[in-house]
């Protein structure tokens, strides 16, 4: 685990020949702080642009490496004015995103010439908290941010020539949450499906399928009815939705699969993405979906510190590998759909692609790059 350190060093020493001498008894380090390096969220924001952010309220932007360069070349680095956790990145075009701020604004990032920069903050009710998640749909010809909050709450904003305006705001909470331990109500996942709905998933338990922008309510459903922990990430292909979560005990499960028609949400699949068995919990961080050759490849991100990849075929839910991302815990994951290229941003960032079987032997014979 690589973890930042700020130290003050008290010592008496003398320099003699190039050399200094310290009295073991007369020094001593006494920390002065931690800063704990882990990225939380991940999204690529633009063509061949994506952002990191992490638990300190940093940003930082990367580009793909070129041909004879290593690695996700670093283009900027930034904070949310607050300096608290960013748990929310979404872009709104290619010259714009939206990241939370505290619990009770949004940061807008805009595009400066080849950078981005602070554009503005949002305010919005600090009933509401922070903003956990984000989507993008266009209804009617009007573009509409969605965000997803830490108290259960959707938040409709308009998207007016590079403006947001806040429309409205619904609870989606549960009548009947999960007995979960922990009680609570972050929606952490929203995905677009078709041209005016989103799907949300919270800490609830519940899938809920929502019209955009009048916040009707056409489907709800709990998404596992033996669930023990909360949904921690949503992703969308077509009409397939997959959940992510964390599973308690072997007979749970931490991967979900299921198909959004109008006004439902039905049940395919699940598994547990699990390398050691026995294990009391695995915890399910991020997910995505990366469309190729009519083939459906899911990737996520498990507390084993794995990065695991599989497809979807004849609705059911099959691994194919996995890969070591962190020494322990989910990696930020972030796919674009345009390169099929994948962020894992957990200590490290990495970068990766899905090839073909062929490929990847012949690419792990001839690189030892630890991203790729």
């Amino acid at each position: 685990m690589r973890i930042n350190k700020t130290y003050a060093l008290t010592l008496a020493c003398a320099l003699t020949l190039g050399t200094i001498l310290c009295s073991a008894q007369d020094a001593s380090l006494k920390e002065g702080g931690t800063t704990y390096g882990r990225a939380q969220v991940s999204a690529w924001i633009a063509p061949q642009e994506f952002a990191v952010a992490r638990w300190d309220g940093t940003l930082t932007i990367f580009r793909p490496p070129q041909p004879g360069e290593f690695g996700p070349v670093l283009l900027e680095d930034s904070s949310v004015p607050s300096l608290q956790p960013i748990q929310m990145i979404t872009s709104v075009s290619p010259s714009m995103f939206v990241t939370s701020n505290d619990s009770h604004s949004l940061a807008v990032w805009a595009a400066q010439g080849q950078l981005f920069a602070l554009g503005a903050t949002l305010a919005y009710d600090l009933q509401y908290g922070t903003a956990d998640s984000g989507a993008v749909v266009t209804s009617q010809g009007t573009t509409w941010l969605v965000t997803g909050h830490e108290q259960g709450e959707v938040l409709f904003w308009r998207v007016d020539n590079g403006k947001l305006s806040l429309v409205k705001a619904i609870s989606v909470r549960s009548a009947n949450p999960i007995p979960s331990p922990y009680q609570l109500w972050n929606v952490r996942g929203i995905v677009p499906w078709q041209d005016h709905f989103v799907v949300t998933g919270s800490e609830d338990g519940d899938l809920v399928l929502l019209s955009v922008p009048d916040g009707a309510i056409k489907q709800r459903i709990r998404y596992n009815a033996s669930a023990k922990r909360g949904i921690n990430a949503l992703a969308i292909s077509g009409d397939l939705l997959m959940l992510a979560n964390c599973s308690v005990g072997s007979a749970d499960k931490n991967l979900w699969l299921y198909r959004v028609s109008n006004n439902a949400i039905s049940p395919l699949d699940s598994i547990n993405l699990d390398k050691t068995p026995g294990l009391p919990q695995v915890f399910d961080f991020s997910v995505g979906f990366a469309r190729k050759d009519k083939t459906d490849y899911f990737v996520a991100s498990t507390e084993e510190g794995l990065l695991w990849l599989g497809k979807v075929s004849g609705d059911k839910l099959q691994t194919l590998t996995n890969a070591v991302v962190a020494p322990n815990g989910g990696a930020a994951l972030s796919v674009d759909q345009a390169s099929l290229s994948i962020v894992a941003a957990a200590f490290d960032v990495r970068l990766f692609s899905v090839v073909d079987g062929s490929a990847a032997k012949a690419g792990s014979a001839s690189s030892s790059s630890p991203n790729h």
